[in-house]
């Protein structure tokens, strides 16, 4: 995942309440929370991010354990990648 950068998919419907982001692709039709972690990742992919610059911003904000946060941010990716909801672009 190193060289790649990931970013929200424009497609996608979102709207933020309170510490949560509520999320909806267009194709699907159902409406998914994401817990406050997840929520900053989010914000984060409003414009291309590295896997190193995700677990970096979110370990000094949530002050976590690179090691750790790296974990996270690694499922997170899968998970909003598999969900459609976000775009890899691998680097040449």
């Amino acid at each position: 995942m190193s060289a790649a950068s990931v970013y929200a998919r424009s497609a996608v419907l979102w709207r933020r309440v309170g510490d949560e982001v509520l999320l909806a692709a267009p194709e699907d039709a159902g409406v998914y929370g994401l817990s406050m972690p997840a929520s900053s990742l989010w914000f984060l992919l409003e414009r291309p991010q590295t896997r190193e610059d995700l677990t970096r911003s979110l370990a000094a904000d949530f002050e976590m354990d690179p090691g750790e946060t790296s974990r996270h941010v690694d499922r997170l990716i899968r998970e909003m990648e598999s969900a459609g909801w976000i775009v890899r672009e691998h680097r040449g």
